[in-house]
């Protein structure tokens, strides 16, 4: 990540490339991405409700964006699915242990 934001241009592109951005676009995509994430996930140890939404709708564009990557490493993307699938599961099914006793 810190080598596409510093050298931004480090990165080839083939002729049949969907997207086009440059490296240091992505380096700085992926950057800003873990931040909200790592808010997200200190909102959801703080119980906060926008934080559970907030990291539903990450793990849910995760499997989207995924879903593109299914031939070139097939393996690889059914277990980030299912990853993503649990963690969505978790946030959907939380409740405190007070608020079941």
């Amino acid at each position: 990540m810190v080598t596409g934001i510093v050298h931004g241009s480090s990165h080839i592109k083939g002729a049949n490339t969907l997207i086009t951005t440059s490296a240091g676009t992505w380096g700085w995509i992926h950057f800003i991405g873990g931040i909200i994430g790592v808010a997200a996930g200190f909102g959801v140890f703080s119980e906060a409700a926008w934080a559970r939404l907030l990291g539903i709708l990450i793990a849910t564009f995760s499997i989207v964006v995924n879903f593109t990557f299914v031939p070139l490493q097939p393996w690889w993307v059914l277990t980030i699915i299912f990853i993503d699938l649990w963690v969505i599961h978790a946030l959907f099914v939380h409740r405190r242990l007070l608020d079941q006793a």
